[in-house]
C-alpha cells in the first residue's frame, strides 16, 4: 500500500483495517512505516512515523503536539 490521503477528517475515533489479501502483499521481516499527517492550510501540519513489521503481534502508540490526538498501531497476523 503506498498510501491513503483524504481531506483531514473533524476530530474524533477513526479506525482503518486492512484484510489478510491487502496485508499478504507485504513482506514478513521487513521494517515498514505508517505515516500519519495532518495538513491544515494556512494552519499547522503534524506528522506521527510508527515503525513496524509484519511478521509479528505489536502495538505502538503516539499523540501529536498539535493536529493529531492518540495514535494506536496494532499489528495481529
Amino acid at each position: 500500500m503506498d498510501g491513503i490521503a483524504g481531506a483531514t477528517r473533524k476530530p474524533g475515533k477513526y479506525k482503518l483495517s486492512f484484510d489478510e489479501k491487502e496485508l499478504n502483499t507485504l513482506k514478513t521481516n521487513t521494517d515498514y512505516t505508517l505515516n500519519i499527517e495532518a495538513v491544515r492550510e494556512e494552519a499547522d501540519r503534524e506528522l506521527i512515523k510508527l515503525p513496524f513489521t509484519i511478521d509479528k503481534e505489536f502495538q505502538a502508540q503516539r499523540r501529536g503536539d498539535v493536529e493529531i490526538g492518540e495514535v494506536i498501531l496494532t499489528i495481529t497476523p
